[in-house]
């Protein structure tokens, strides 16, 4: 909910950001300020870091 980054091992909603992620919804640009904040996507997944890997764990959101 801070947008803070967790540490090893701690779950939180997983946030992606770079080059290869896409600018945003077409045509829907209420869904697009939903779901970025500070350039990162919010995937609606729930998720931890172990050793530079990601594991997902769950969901957040309803939708895939």
């Amino acid at each position: 909910e801070s947008g803070a980054l967790l540490p090893d091992r701690a779950e939180g909603e997983v946030v992606v950001k770079g080059s290869s992620v896409f600018p945003g919804y077409f045509l829907d640009e209420a869904a697009t300020q939903d779901r970025f904040s500070e350039g990162g996507f919010h995937t609606g997944d729930l998720g931890y870091l172990h050793e530079g890997e990601l594991y997902v764990t769950g969901r957040i959101k309803d939708v895939i």
